[in-house]
């Protein structure tokens, strides 16, 4: 009966009053909604991450994307206002191989200073233990609540699992050399830890990456839909300088997963509108001296990645320069040479090239200008001792420029 007064009662009600009602139900529903989404916010503040950058003087916005080894947040400096990119990279108590590279990467950006590679601010890393409490509603009638808590903040002077697992440690240094993180064992003090939380504060590249740039044209005349060689050629030079500057033999760096999409933008004053910056360096290998490195694992993006890798499992700069080729068709022609075959052919024709070089060279780009053209050819070459050599590479670019 009560349900049924309700509907007379509406039926009754004139259509003003019937608008002034859907409009609170409406109302209502958008409260509602609002309240939700405001909680989800509140509880989602409240995750490690977002109490472990509060804690260092960083406010986490809003997720920018997921990489290799983490996820990367746009966040903001408490003392300055100035946006930077926060990488965070949660890590198992037993994943001593990730953490290790994880803590390398912090380590390794730290030393790198170069107007083409993205700059690194500082780095951190905090324990987080698992933490739970009973909750009683009402008189025996209880349950379990379980959290987390950042039990040890630790900087860049130290490694990742250093310290005990007592609150409010931190140590000083954001760009010591730091310890191993992989020496020690949950036996020594790792009991109750639910993850290793590393957090990388960077430069931010407010442009994107340079693979959505592609894909957006501004590689492209907007008019004629050929390629803008000025353009390219200028982007090209700094991915090339970057690359020059990681191979030195005072580095001996190669990135082993230069992509697109691993080039980020910054906004700048040259015509273009911004500058190309090198960036995620999770995969790098750090050769010593006269060696090549030789490992059984194949890592990479697979476009990208040049025969050897395949055939030989050899690591050399000459791989960069092969990834760096693939960019420069990919600016030029607006597109990934191998987009929509499967990761098996990708690899199958690579590994052909390898087999039979002279007969592996990319289809030529329309509307390409030759010596850029032979450039491309050259840096993808099959068999990586006719590639150049980043010096070589830009120094080939800038005499294009100068002809333009």
């Amino acid at each position: 009966m009560p349900a049924d007064f309700a509907v007379l009662e509406v039926e009754r009600l004139s259509p003003a009053q019937r608008a002034a009602l859907a409009a609170g139900g409406a109302l209502l529903v958008i409260l509602v909604a609002t309240g939700a989404l405001l909680y989800r916010r509140s509880r989602a503040h409240d995750s490690p991450e977002y109490v472990i950058a509060e804690s260092k003087g960083f406010t986490l916005e809003e997720p920018l994307g997921s990489g290799h080894f983490g996820r990367v947040y746009r966040a903001r400096s408490k003392a300055t206002g100035q946006p930077v990119a926060i990488k965070v990279v949660n890590l198992l108590p037993k994943q001593k191989r990730q953490a290790a590279a994880a803590w390398r990467e912090c380590q390794l950006l730290s030393r790198l200073h170069h107007d083409c590679v993205v700059r690194t601010i500082t780095f951190h890393a905090a324990r987080v233990e698992r933490k739970s409490k009973i909750v009683e509603t009402a008189p025996g009638n209880e349950y379990v609540e379980l959290g987390f808590d950042v039990a040890k903040l630790i900087d860049g002077g130290d490694g990742p699992l250093q310290g005990s697992s007592s609150s409010g440690g931190s140590g000083s240094g954001s760009r010591g050399s730091g310890s191993d993180p992989t020496t020690l064992s949950s036996s020594e003090g790792l009991e109750g830890v639910v993850s290793i939380q590393v957090q990388l504060v960077m430069q931010f590249c407010d442009m994107g990456t340079l693979d959505s740039a592609i894909k957006q044209g501004l590689f492209k005349g907007p008019n004629t839909g050929l390629p803008r060689m000025r353009h390219i050629l200028l982007t090209a030079a700094e991915i090339a300088r970057g690359l020059e500057y990681l191979h030195h033999p005072d580095r001996r760096l190669i990135h082993r997963d230069l992509t697109a999409t691993n080039v980020l933008l910054a906004t700048h004053g040259d015509e273009r509108g911004f500058r190309a910056l090198l960036s995620d360096f999770g995969l790098s290998t750090t050769l010593s001296e006269e060696q090549t490195h030789r490992t059984s694992e194949v890592k990479g993006t697979i476009s990208y990645m040049s025969p050897e890798v395949f055939m030989f499992d050899d690591i050399s700069p000459a791989l960069d320069i092969y990834s760096l080729g693939i960019i420069l068709h990919m600016m030029c022609a607006g597109g990934d040479p191998y987009q929509g075959k499967p990761s098996a052919m990708i690899v199958l024709s690579k590994v052909r090239a390898g087999e039979h070089p002279e007969e592996a060279r990319m289809p030529p780009i329309p509307g390409c200008p030759p010596a850029f053209q032979q450039l491309v050819w050259d840096c993808t070459a099959a068999n990586r001792r006719d590639r150049p050599s980043a010096a070589g590479v830009v120094q080939r670019i800038e005499a294009l420029l100068s002809g333009l």
